[in-house]
């Protein structure tokens, strides 16, 4: 009888344990699909909103990127249509900095050459003096607040300026931007040659900026900016962004201006939607009002 018993205990154990092996089995299973299961479910898709725009810009697009970063197109004109984009060129000119740390270090003092202060339009506050010295982030600051044309010039130098627009139609390649062109780090026209672009192409940008450098839109979001020297010296006041839309919409999250004869108006805006899990980008290029039909944009949509 002992034995018996013996074997009836250990039988019954060898149960009991397949039995809490397979209920733990099943507990992993339901606690790792579940939550796979409530992210599958957390995104939505993308579904098109139909916007009815008046808009004075030949060229333009509304896109919008959810989590994943699929991409639906809610308005396109022209969009593959290569036309002249100024000092959106700035936002390639910052992401090659960030790109770029063995050269561009977080230390780096950086002195404003004869070349730099003599460009078109060096700085729209303040008469540059040759020698002066500014770390890398002031300089960045200064490009993309101010749109300053000496900081994207002086920023371009580090590398020297040719090659660091190779580096810029490189990285554009690279983003299968393929209506796009860089001929200066600013996007002043020179004499034989000009920056170009597609919005198409430039949602490609600000898409890749918002989501592997948005430190880029964080500064280019700031609506005034203190520049102070390398010896931390005040030197002057950049009173307001050249995005006027940052004074009327707080959920823009950033983006650049740009304007030359050539070019006409041009803007870029990268902002939330307060009940839409996704962000938006909405470019116009060679606009007659780009703040009017930005700011219709972003009203309509806010509208959904």
């Amino acid at each position: 009888m002992k034995k018996n018993n013996l074997k009836y205990f250990f039988l019954g154990l060898l149960l009991f344990v397949s039995f809490s092996v397979t209920l733990n089995i099943f507990s992993l299973t339901d606690s790792t699909e579940e939550p796979l299961k409530a992210d599958l479910l957390e995104i939505q898709p993308l579904e098109k909103i139909e916007l009815n725009l008046n808009i004075s810009a030949p060229s333009a697009i509304v896109a919008e990127v959810d989590k994943r970063g699929n991409e639906i197109i809610h308005f396109e004109k022209s969009k593959d249509r290569k036309l002249p984009i100024a000092s959106i060129s700035k936002l390639m000119t910052a992401l090659v900095v960030f790109e770029k740390p063995s050269i561009f270090q977080d230390y780096l003092l950086i002195s404003l050459s004869e070349e730099a202060v003599s460009q078109t339009d060096a700085s729209r506050y303040k008469i540059l003096e040759k020698g002066k010295t500014f770390t890398l982030k002031t300089l960045l600051n200064m490009l993309l607040v101010e749109s300053n044309n000496a900081a994207s010039y002086s920023l371009a130098e580090v590398m020297g300026e040719p090659a660091f627009i190779q580096v810029m139609n490189l990285k554009a390649r690279e983003l299968n931007m393929e209506n796009t062109f860089f001929a200066t780090s600013s996007g002043l026209d020179n004499k034989e040659k000009y920056n170009y672009s597609s919005v198409s192409d430039l949602v490609k940008l600000a898409k890749y900026v918002k989501e592997h450098h948005p430190e880029i839109l964080k500064i280019s979001k700031k609506e005034t900016y203190h520049v102070f020297d390398s010896e931390n010296e005040f030197y002057y006041f950049i009173p307001e962004n050249t995005n006027r839309l940052l004074f009327e919409f707080s959920e823009i999250i950033g983006g650049k201006t740009g304007w030359t004869p050539r070019a006409g108006q041009c803007l870029l805006v990268v902002f939330s939607h307060p009940e839409r899990d996704s962000y938006f980008v909405v470019v116009v290029l060679n606009s007659q009002d780009r703040f009017g039909d930005v700011k219709q944009i972003i009203e309509l949509i806010n509208g959904y």
